[in-house]
Order: C-alpha cells, then structure tokens, then sequence
C-alpha cells in the first residue's frame, strides 16, 4: 500500500479539508519526507514475523509502511481528529490496530488499553517479537521508552525519530555532559545507535530544534531489575557535583564513608569521581551487590 498524507501537500490539504490544525501543545511535528518515513521503517529491521508499537501515529503515514513489513501494527494517536484522519488512511490494512487515547497511563506505564492491544497482537502470533518504530512525539519520547523498559511491554528494538536533545542523553558515554539517567537505563540494556540526524525542514510544522534517528537493540532479558537501576542510580544522579562516594552516602545508599569505600572498591567506580563519571556497567555491578547485601 502506498502511504497516504507522507508528503507536506498531502497532509496539508488533508488537514484543511477536515479544518485541522497542528497542535503545539501535544508536540506535533510531523514528518513529511517519505524517504525518510521509509528510513524509520527500514531501522526498526521489521521481520514478517514482528508486531511493531507505533506511538503517535498522525495520519498515518508511516503506519502504511510498517504494516507491510510487520505481523501486526499497533497504532496509538491521542488526537481524535488525526485518529479519524489515520482510520479512514489505514481502514483497508487488516493488520493494523488504531488505539484512540493518550498512549501514558498511571504511575508511568503505558495506558491498559495500549497493553492489551500489543498483548492481543503478540497472543495472536506465538514467537513474534515487539518492536517500538514511531517518530516519537517530543513531550513523551522519553516517558514512552521509560515505561516499556521498566514495565512492559518488553521490546526486542527501538527505532525512533526523538529531539536531538534526548538522542544525546541516549548514546552520552559516561564523562559526557548528557550523560545520565536515561543513559544508563538504555546502555545497561542494550545497543544504542543515532543512525543519522533530521532537520528541522523534514518537519511540519518546522521545530525550533533538530531531531535524529536513533536506534536500540535491547537484550533479551534485563542485566538487573530496571526499577532497581533507575532507583539507584537516580540517587546517585541527584548529587551529580558531589564524589561518588558521598553521593553513595547522601542517597542512604551506605551507612558511613567505609561502607562506600568498599562498595566502590567492589564495583570497581572511582570513589573521588564523579556520578556522570561512572560507566553503565558499573551501576550494573552496584546494583547486584546492593541487592545481594539485602538478600
């Protein structure tokens, strides 16, 4: 199928037909240059086999191009107006889902209807994989990512157009000055890769800032407990100025310098480092020990 409204005309006459307009608020921006549509398509490495999560899905566009490589798409658009748009696009793919709502629910998750959607989808075809391939909308790339890795749906990969901001924070290597949390969270489990970076001229409306394409190939199963990681490191995140070992200290994570000192000796982390100094693979490391010293 070819895809509908994938160019600046199409979608614009589209919209105004339907007296539509782009909505700052929900970080609109969509991407209207098929080629690169067809490069998100093509990072998400989409098997016949696969059933994609495509968060904020417009009008459907890239919906069209997933759904000819995948078992299954999933769709979620929180805009009725786009979702009436993408249903009428999408109605004759079989394969395809649309979820109509916000695609974050409670206490960081997705929404249950999303869940169950991707649950349905993946019952359907035993032994498909998950994958999350979608031009993110800016205000919740990161809280999307967040919930899949902490609380499911698992994905096997993730393919994604996101703010060049948060691509940095994605791929920073530990000593970096966008590396962080979200850093360790991604790093810890998988592979991550910015495939090439996106003007703003790709986009409409055009955002004020650039975006890129990024890629993660995630491991089968966690290294250690997500909730655990993000718990620990986020206390040692929170004193970013301070040496790691008082950090360790602050965040009540040991009970006196001693105990911090042989917990970095043990991890192998610098004591008089700093927090953005230390390498994913150490929070791993600190994490394991910290939950066999409880257990």
């Amino acid at each position: 199928m070819t895809a509908r409204y994938a160019t600046l005309s199409e979608l614009r006459s589209a919209l105004a037909a339907r007296g539509i307009h782009p909505r700052h608020a929900l970080g609109q921006h969509f991407l209207v240059d098929l080629n690169l549509l067809r490069c998100v398509a093509e990072a998400g490495e989409i098997e016949p086999r696969d059933v994609v999560l495509e968060v904020g899905c417009a009008g459907g566009a890239l919906t069209a191009l997933l759904s000819e490589r995948a078992c299954a798409v999933v769709a979620a658009e929180i805009d009725p107006a786009l979702a009436d748009l993408a249903d009428e696009a999408l109605d004759c793919l079989p394969n395809v889902r649309l979820v109509r709502g916000d695609a974050l629910g409670a206490r960081g998750h997705l929404s249950r209807e999303l869940r169950q959607a991707v649950a349905s989808a993946l019952a359907a075809a035993p032994g498909a994989r998950l994958k999350l391939v979608a031009n993110l909308p800016y205000g919740i790339a990161t809280a999307v990512m967040k919930a899949m890795l902490l609380h499911g749906p698992r994905p096997a990969l993730i393919a994604a157009t996101v703010q060049r901001e948060v691509a940095d924070r994605m791929a920073a290597p530990a000593g970096h000055h966008a590396y962080g949390l979200l850093s360790v969270l991604l790093q810890c489990q998988g592979t991550v890769e910015r495939l090439r970076t996106l003007r703003p001229t790709v986009f409409w409306p055009r955002p004020k800032v650039s975006s890129a394409l990024v890629r993660v190939r995630l491991l089968d199963a966690p290294p250690v407990d997500p909730a655990a990681l993000v718990r620990v490191a986020g206390k040692l995140f929170e004193q970013r100025r301070k040496q790691v070992a008082k950090a360790m200290q602050i965040g009540r994570l040991v009970e006196d310098a001693g105990a911090a000192a042989a917990l970095c000796a043990e991890t192998g982390m610098d004591p008089h480092g700093r927090p953005g100094d230390v390498p994913a693979e150490a929070f791993v490391r600190l994490v394991r020990l910290l939950a066999k010293e409880k257990g």
